[in-house]
């Protein structure tokens, strides 16, 4: 039998006892080393930093973070926010987020503000990450972009967004954003529409240059459009705020020299992102509320079987262009067919249109200003 000194039982009780204050302490903190590969980097301003508990934390550099944790900044205050070494998020001012975690299932929960992010490697199979808002949830795999309450833009990459029973997949130069109704609206993203908080950020070269800006903006001011054989013309002027947003559109139809009627379109902004016309008695759906959309009035006519083509080529006829481009001329099914001459811009600036048998049976002009504000 082996006897042991008094001395020896109680360093060891000691040992023992240690091993499970540390053991708790472990668990209570988040569970383990998984939970502290995410770290405050740094801040500025006024950021504050909350516990599982809701006991605050003081703010330091490098300071880990663990699931249940939350963070807040005041106005004019940043938190950069390292999930592990190939995410990085952002807090924008006025902004607060919660962070969940189990295992490698991550969410992070805008309550308010915005949230910068950016996952520089796609992740794994069995990772998750998503970044849900009172409005939308972003499921994020390798990506960069900026989530608002119910905005989601992105830089590079795709996500997919799902709000209600409703999801659509976003790639770079796009934005998704959650209505009033609920709808998702998917819109176009420019230069100008990115925030400080992250142009502020050192992006990957060639990020940015995928982007385009708006301005300097050209926008279609008027077409003359004109039937040779039946001495039949339109013209239609178009008028824009300073912006390049549009407010009216008037059509004036001509046969023989005289004007034979007037139809003007009126449009309207509710500054939530929606933007309709009307027209006589009538109202339009809702239509791209963006600078330079406006909805054309005539992309040419058809008169007693005579084709005249005045596509302006905006936006939204990208396939029409690119037959164009390819061919030098646009075709129609009865054998008739159109040549376009394209300004610096590549704006169309003047059409020819010519009859199966070659005669030339009408002409467009279109008129361009640049708006730069």
């Amino acid at each position: 039998m082996v006897f042991q000194k008094e001395g020896e039982i109680s360093m060891k009780k000691r040992i023992l006892a240690l091993t499970l204050a540390l053991s708790l302490l472990l668990a209570s903190c988040g569970g383990g080393a998984s939970a502290t590969t995410m770290h405050l980097r740094k801040t500025e301003g006024t950021v504050d930093v909350s516990d599982g508990e809701g006991k605050g934390v003081e703010p330091r550099e490098d300071l880990g973070l663990y699931s249940g944790y939350g963070v807040d900044t005041s106005s004019e205050s940043y938190a950069w926010i390292d999930l592990d070494s190939v995410k990085l998020t952002k807090l924008d001012q006025d902004s607060e987020i919660a962070i969940t975690k189990e295992g490698r299932k991550l969410e992070i929960e805008v309550e308010s503000g915005s949230l910068f992010f950016n996952v520089t490697q796609p992740l794994d199979d069995d990772e998750t990450m998503d970044i849900v808002t009172s409005t939308m949830m972003v499921g994020i795999r390798g990506t960069c972009g900026w989530v608002t309450q119910d905005t989601a833009a992105l830089l590079k990459g795709a996500v997919e967004i799902t709000a209600g029973d409703q999801t659509v997949m976003i790639a770079a130069g796009q934005m998704a954003r959650v209505t009033e109704d609920g709808e998702i609206e998917i819109t176009s993203l420019y230069q100008e529409d990115i925030p400080s908080f992250v142009m502020e950020e050192s992006l990957d070269e060639g990020v940015l240059e995928e982007i385009p800006a708006i301005y300097p903006l050209s926008v279609l001011t008027k077409q003359t459009i004109h039937c040779i054989k039946y001495d039949d013309m339109e013209i239609v002027e178009y008028f824009y705020d300073e912006e390049g947003y549009a407010l009216r559109s008037e059509r004036t139809d001509y046969f023989n020299g005289e004007s034979q009627r007037i139809q003007v379109y009126t449009y309207h902004y509710d500054g939530e992102g929606n933007c309709w016309y009307e027209f006589g008695n009538g109202v339009s759906s809702n239509i791209p509320c963006e600078p330079g959309s406006i909805d054309v009035m005539s992309v040419g006519i058809n008169f007693m079987g005579t084709i005249v083509d005045a596509n302006p080529l905006l936006p939204g006829y990208s396939e029409l262009r690119a037959e164009i481009e390819a061919n030098g001329r646009r075709e129609f099914p009865d054998g008739s067919y159109s040549i376009y001459t394209m300004d610096e811009n590549d704006d169309p600036v003047y059409i020819e249109t010519y009859g199966p048998d070659g005669s030339l049976s009408g002409t467009a002009a279109f008129e361009w200003t640049v708006i730069d504000p």
